[in-house]
């Protein structure tokens, strides 16, 4: 008889513990829920990014990067670029980012900021184009295990290469935007 009542009396601890301990979602509510990733702008010129003091030495893809964005914010697991092409050529802008994606929504903009195509996939991302002229805005939705990486570790910094490859098909280094100096580094923060 006592092992039957210290059966129920365990039974009725376990099912009030059950309905004290509050229950996460994924919703959230107040200002949270409104929040958005800020874009980070990064320019694309003639063979580089943001400026020509950012371009990596020419013909010699072992020298250092310039690191050409830092993005605060992957725990919140959604940034956004925004790729303007002021230059006069096209190109066709890779990262390894945008394989640690689930999603992923790429909008391009005329020169005069009238939307022009949207693109959504799912799973990873493979290059985005950049005609000139154009603005190329792309909202990268991050892996959740990475997310965690960030939501764990608030000192976490995790670098991926930016790099055109533009050209990079025909082998002739005159025209390959990444031997050119079209590469950097993009800096994730939580």
């Amino acid at each position: 008889m006592s092992i039957k009542r210290i059966s129920v009396g365990l039974l009725a601890v376990i099912v009030v513990g059950l309905f004290s301990v509050p229950f996460t979602t994924s919703m959230v509510s107040g200002s949270a829920a409104q929040e958005e990733a800020q874009p980070t702008t990064i320019q694309l010129g003639e063979y580089f990014y943001g400026a020509p003091v950012n371009a990596a030495p020419v013909g010699d893809a072992s020298k250092p990067e310039k690191i050409v964005a830092t993005i605060t914010g992957a725990a919140k697991g959604e940034i956004v670029l925004v790729l303007k092409n002021v230059g006069k050529l096209e190109h066709e802008v890779q990262s390894a980012l945008f394989l640690a994606t689930t999603e992923t929504q790429v909008k391009s903009f005329d020169a005069g900021g009238k939307e022009i195509s949207k693109v959504e996939t799912v799973g990873a991302l493979r290059e985005v184009e950049v005609q000139p002229g154009t603005t190329a805005e792309v909202t990268l939705s991050l892996d959740e295990t990475l997310q965690r990486a960030f939501e764990d570790d608030p000192s976490l910094e995790m670098r991926f290469e930016l790099a055109c490859q533009s050209g990079h098909d025909k082998r002739d280094t005159a025209k390959d935007h990444y031997q050119m100096g079209m590469r950097g580094w993009i800096v994730l923060k939580p």
